[in-house]
């Protein structure tokens, strides 16, 4: 351990859930270079109005509301090597994170730099009641004896409740400080200065609870289902399911002349989704029922089946578990084995993989701890052999940060020495299209990508959110009436 730490964080005894998660991610990060100072007094909170936040909690957004206060000292038993400073005590890092409100002058500290995250809950109000796309948080820096100034901005996508946009926006003071540390800069969206007014407020709140009873009423009604439907030459035909059943996720393989789709089903009972085949005839109709080919006590879905060396597994996301593995066809399509646990401890949604540059990649979202939102951040771990439990996770993890196309929703395939990554736009809703990303960069050190195709050609439909295939021959699912 260094003598002086890099990195001091000062913060109160109690703490909020959003301060939590910035010092359990800093403490991830950089270890024994942390050390925390530790305020008594209490941490001041904001006001809110019961009514609209029983509102916003209908939406369900977090499991752990932001401002949920939490003792220091459950934190720190963690990290019982932390080096810990109490109020009062002279103390020195080379950089200061403050997460309090007193003002630094006021406590005996030395420090070359610091920085502290901007609390502005009028500019996230105000992005949630306009409905702005995007809502930005930022961090100030200032060094010893000068003001404080902006240093490093991010944009999420707002959410709907003023509560909910709050809170969001609190927790993603973790990404931005890490950002800043890391210097790991993102793309930054221009937001206006904050001017609603208590009109502005009243009219959201009543479209917002309008909104809410639709949904329910949708809910009740159970009039959408996602169907598997095929597209040869632009044209969509359905493969013929049976009525309120919930086919979603399919993967398309072509083994002996014969077409297969895998595919997540869902058991309407319990909820539960399991792994299922089924064959298409010449026509491009199911032929037969389908085969449910893997269950598990917990929920599976996107199957991911691949052939690698004359044999085929499958890589299906199974985040309930809190692990990813690979399983072995022992008789294609019908019986599988787990063939390995690649990544244990970890709630991992839509898993890909890519062999690129003498390395395989993982892409995938995961449900993090305080979150139920799970469709904004794409994470990429890499390794030297796509059956090993040793992931390395990627230096810009998350690479991306953004709605509109975090969630991958297809395999990844090179088309022309390119390779492209579809992935699903949730800025709306869950699976409200699809996009094609161009990978630009891809290394330990970079991840890059832009948006070159949006398949809004289908948004006749009420949503998608899985697409695979070929050129002649592409699977998607989409959400549809009935």
């Amino acid at each position: 351990m260094s003598e002086l730490p890099l990195y001091l964080i000062v913060l109160h005894k109690t703490i909020s859930a959003y301060e939590r998660a910035i010092l359990r991610a800093l403490l991830e990060h950089a270890g024994d270079n942390c050390a925390v100072y530790i305020l008594e007094a209490v941490r001041p909170t904001f006001k809110k109005n019961a009514i609209l936040s029983f509102i916003d909690r209908r939406l369900l957004t977090f499991k752990v509301p932001a401002l949920e206060s939490c003792t220091l000292e459950d934190t720190l038993a963690a990290y019982p090597r932390l080096r810990r400073y109490e109020e009062g005590v002279t103390a020195a890092g080379t950089y200061v994170i403050s997460l309090t409100e007193r003002v630094l002058e006021t406590l005996p500290l030395t420090f070359r730099k610091a920085y502290r995250p901007e609390i502005d809950k009028d500019h996230w109000y105000d992005a949630a009641i306009r409905k702005e796309q995007y809502t930005n948080v930022r961090l100030s820096s200032r060094q010893s004896g000068h003001a404080w100034e902006t240093c490093h901005e991010l944009s999420f996508a707002t959410i709907r409740g003023i509560y909910n946009n709050r809170d969001k926006a609190l927790y993603y003071l973790t990404y931005l400080i890490l950002g800043q540390i890391k210097d790991n800069p993102r793309p930054v969206h221009l937001s206006r200065y904050p001017s609603y007014t208590l009109t502005h407020l009243i009219i959201y709140y009543f479209r917002l609870c309008i909104f809410l009873f639709m949904r329910k009423l949708c809910f009740w009604s159970g009039k959408y289902s996602w169907k598997i439907a095929l597209i040869r030459q632009e044209e969509v035909s359905f493969i013929g399911q049976p009525a309120k059943s919930f086919w979603a996720d399919p993967f398309l393989v072509r083994e002996g002349g014969e077409n297969f789709i895998f595919f997540e089903e869902m058991d309407q009972t319990t909820g539960k989704g399991h792994i299922s085949v089924i064959m298409l005839d010449e026509n491009g109709q199911s032929s037969g029922k389908p085969s449910k080919v893997l269950v598990q006590p917990f929920h599976l879905s996107f199957p991911n089946v691949f052939k690698r060396e004359d044999q085929y597994y499958m890589m299906p996301e199974q985040s309930s578990s809190g692990r990813l593995s690979i399983y072995k066809a022992i008789q294609f399509p019908y019986i599988w084995a787990e063939e390995i646990v690649m990544i244990e401890g970890m709630n991992i949604l839509d898993p890909l993989w890519l062999f690129h540059e003498g390395k395989y990649w993982l892409f995938f979202n995961k449900i993090e701890e305080d979150e139920y939102d799970n469709n904004e951040r794409l994470y990429i771990y890499y390794s030297d052999s796509l059956l090993s439990n040793n992931w390395k996770p990627h230096k810009k993890n998350p690479v991306i940060i953004d709605m509109h196309k975090a969630r991958n929703a297809g395999q990844i395939y090179s088309k022309e020495g390119e390779l492209y990554r579809p992935s699903q736009n949730c800025g709306a809703t869950y699976g409200s299209e699809i996009m094609i990303n161009r990978i630009v960069k891809l290394s330990e050190e970079e991840y890059e990508e832009e948006s070159v195709e949006q398949l809004s050609r289908y948004n006749k439909y009420y949503g998608m959110h899985t697409c695979n295939g070929d050129e002649q021959l592409l699977v998607i699912d989409l959400l549809v009436k009935g």
